[in-house]
């Protein structure tokens, strides 16, 4: 029985043969149903995620920025999943499913405006599978908003004081502030 090749990477498969005579008449065997199994010899895709270098906080909703590479392609569709590894600044896209045959996709990626002052931000997407593909890229969320610091001098301080004390008002959110 010929066994033929493919170069799509998929699950065992197994088959049946049942054994008879044309005529139908008995054979002396032990067994007259056989079960088989193919196992596949396509080694596992790799997995590539694209994003862009950096976006801007105030971006919103970047349409297909993100992409997906398989170096082969399924014979059934395939679902893989996308994180974010800071949801305060990209959303985690979610799932997507690849039709069986493809080998590329691009996905949506939404920047979180936080209107709080922090530096620009490193955040990674990582894209896994439950059949062990895994891959993640990185990109830079720029930050638009300025610290806005109020110093208020309650008192005028004079030579020969010594050590004085002030209030400090901050007037909007500081992430990482060094006063």
């Amino acid at each position: 029985m010929p066994v033929l090749d493919d170069v799509f990477h998929e699950s065992a498969e197994q088959f049946s043969v049942m054994l008879s005579t044309t005529n139908m008449t008995p054979v002396l065997l032990g067994q007259t149903n056989i079960t088989a199994t193919i196992l596949d010899d396509d080694p596992l895709p790799t997995l590539i995620v694209r994003l862009p270098a950096d976006a801007l906080e105030t971006s919103g909703t970047l349409t297909n920025a993100g992409s997906l590479q398989l170096s082969a392609p399924f014979e059934e569709d395939i679902e893989i999943t996308l994180t974010s590894s800071d949801q305060t600044e990209i959303l985690s896209p979610g799932a997507l499913m690849l039709p069986a045959g493809q080998t590329n996709a691009t996905f949506n990626l939404r920047v979180v405006d936080d209107l709080i002052y922090d530096p620009n931000q490193t955040v990674t997407i990582t894209a896994s599978c439950t059949n062990g593909m895994l891959d993640s890229a990185q990109m830079v969320v720029l930050d638009n908003e300025l610290p806005n610091l109020t110093v208020t001098v309650s008192f005028k301080p004079t030579e020969g004081d010594g050590t004085v004390t002030n209030a400090i008002r901050l007037t909007s959110p500081v992430a990482l502030a060094r006063i």
